[in-house]
């Protein structure tokens, strides 16, 4: 046990040193599986989908595949990246006029899971933020740790893809994703406050243009599947358009409810995307609060008229 200066308290999760001679190895005072066992409200829900449609619940996981999600949980809590790259491979590349889409084999799909799985085990566990998911209901579980929530097995094309109901956009490394909420001030004390600062952090966000074919959104982010967290985060160029300069750009209501929900999802906050209209919505289920259209966080009022409270974009169910 040894004291965290940074968060000012005791902090259980230390490393303790291997071997009689200088130079010996750190191995953690922590079992992950052990924890995990004990708390069957977060391990019930880790499942991941197989291409024969089961899931694979992590009590059934053999140990090659629990010691792959300890691997990443131990990285994600020493700080460090965690590896997958912030342009997932694709299976298949769609040229042309084919629309754009982010299509991933098993060991892609599987390492992007594990990785977004730790993050959110980290979180709770080294208690980095000020809630806990034992407070979320089943369905709420679901959105953060079963990986139907975040890829999909898809037989006709042989390969993992993000569905239209999951939004438009691309994982990249949670635990970059987590360091941009946490260096830009995102994350709150609660979950409406991190819900409203990030929405206020998206009025810089700019709605692409064109449509969804592969060579439109090559153009605005060097990728033929679905807008990348990262790149949406960081910005990138139009090519055709370079004089533009680097912009934040999105995918429009269903892009931005993506990127709100894999955000998130990264500080245990689950985000359910619903369709109204033809157009996409995020329901902060845990906070209790909707956008009524992913688009308006960027629109020319709410971009401009920074004097507009966030709250104020918000609504409740009954609304």
């Amino acid at each position: 046990m040894s004291y965290d200066h940074s968060r000012k308290r005791l902090s259980t999760w230390g490393f303790e040193p291997v071997g009689e001679e200088e130079g010996g190895y750190l191995e953690p005072r922590f079992t992950l599986d052990h924890w995990l066992n004990r708390r069957s409200y977060i391990q019930d829900f880790i499942n991941f989908e197989l291409p024969n449609g089961a899931l694979h619940k992590y009590q059934n996981w053999s140990s090659t595949e629990k010691n792959e999600l300890k691997n990443y949980y131990f990285i994600v809590l020493r700080n460090r990246n965690t590896g997958v790259s912030k342009i997932p491979a694709l299976s298949s590349t769609p040229t042309g006029n084919k629309n754009a889409s982010t299509n991933m084999s098993r060991v892609t799909a599987w390492n992007y899971y594990l990785a977004f799985v730790a993050q959110s085990l980290v979180i709770e566990a080294d208690e980095r933020v000020n809630w806990s998911v034992r407070r979320l209901n089943s369905e709420e579980k679901r959105l953060l740790f079963d990986s139907r929530h975040l890829l999909r097995w898809n037989n006709s094309i042989n390969a993992y893809y993000i569905p239209f109901e999951l939004g438009f956009v691309s994982p990249g490394d949670p635990f970059k994703v987590y360091q941009f909420l946490e260096s830009n001030d995102l994350i709150g004390s609660n979950h409406l406050q991190t819900v409203c600062r990030l929405v206020d952090w998206c009025r810089q966000l700019t709605h692409f243009s064109g449509g969804w074919d592969a060579d439109s959104i090559f153009n605005q982010w060097q990728y033929r599947g679905f807008p990348p967290i990262e790149k949406v985060i960081n910005g990138t160029i139009d090519i055709t358009r370079p004089a533009d300069g680097i912009k934040k750009r999105t995918g429009g209501c269903w892009g931005t409810t993506g990127f709100l929900r894999m955000c998130l999802r990264t500080v245990n906050i689950p985000v359910k995307l619903e369709r109204k209209a033809g157009h996409a919505l995020a329901n902060f289920i845990s906070a209790q609060r909707y956008i009524t259209h992913g688009d308006d966080l960027y629109n020319q009022m709410f971009k401009t008229e920074t004097q507009i409270p966030v709250f104020r974009l918000l609504i409740n169910q009954a609304t």
